[in-house]
């Protein structure tokens, strides 16, 4: 009965951490970030962008890091590769 239980709750783990699995996309200037969120966006698809807090140093400007799920990779990577090629 243990044994069941616990093989249930690994599989219910591994089900949530897929789900919740992020991909980064990008990282660099914010205004590069926001724009690229936008037009991910405009798709229906969610994206999350983080400050790279390890470069704390005032004079230099902080990345930011574009975050999608990385089940939704296939549905974006056209806009990716867009937003790439007219850099």
């Amino acid at each position: 009965m243990v044994g069941e239980n616990l093989l249930v709750f690994k599989k219910i783990k591994i089900i949530i951490f897929r789900k919740m699995g992020l991909m980064k996309i990008f990282s660099g200037d914010v205004k590069l970030a926001t724009e690229l969120q936008k037009k991910i966006e405009e798709i229906g698809i969610t994206t999350v962008m983080k400050t790279n807090s390890q470069n704390n140093q005032l004079d230099k400007k902080i990345p930011q890091e574009l975050f999608i799920q990385e089940v939704d990779f296939g549905k974006v990577q056209q806009v990716i590769e867009d937003f790439r090629m007219n850099l």
